[in-house]
């Protein structure tokens, strides 16, 4: 399990759960957990390529990589018109803080 603390020199056997501090064995997990647990690590690779350089040094991200990863987020539409304020305080004008806005 996420967080489990093993003592030095414990032996985890195959599809084993374990949990806790110390982490301790709660069961054998079913094959169909395993599946579903390699399934779920696929997907979650997948997800984090879509995702690859769209930071860049510095944090500071292109306006065309910002709508790229909104869209894939669900945030926006493609072609949807949005304001983006890039001020680096995140303070404009309006006197909001700043960020997306749809148009």
């Amino acid at each position: 399990g996420v967080g489990a603390v093993f003592a030095a020199g414990t032996t985890v056997g195959t599809r084993e759960l374990w949990v806790g501090n110390p982490a301790r064995k709660i069961r054998d997990l079913t094959e169909e957990q395993v599946e579903k647990l390699s399934y779920q690590a696929d997907e979650y690779v997948k997800l984090s390529k879509k995702f690859v350089g769209v930071m860049e040094l510095g944090g500071n991200v292109s306006d065309e990589k910002l709508l790229e990863s909104l869209s894939i987020m669900g945030v926006v539409e493609p072609g949807d018109p949005i304001a983006i304020d890039a001020s680096p305080t995140g303070e404009n004008p309006d006197g909001d803080e700043g960020g997306v806005t749809r148009r």
